[in-house]
């Protein structure tokens, strides 16, 4: 488990497309992580590479994210 000072725990329910799934359980072995740990770092590495490109005082609309800024 990654140690932190204090660990905020809450419940995430995900729907994977099959495909998606299989990529996450191969990431997560190749990481040698458990799937939920494997999540947990995803999310948090995304969340803070979303809040650099968006900037935190700029408004992330949905689907922002997947858009490149050279478009």
């Amino acid at each position: 488990m990654i140690e932190t000072e204090e660990l905020k725990f809450v419940e995430v329910s995900l729907a994977l497309h099959p495909a998606d799934y299989a990529n996450l359980q191969k990431a997560a072995r190749a990481a040698k992580l458990e799937e939920a740990e494997f999540c947990a770092l995803a999310i948090h590495r995304e969340a803070e590479a979303t809040l650099t490109r968006c900037h935190e005082s700029t408004e992330i609309k949905p689907f922002d994210f997947f858009r490149s800024s050279k478009a």
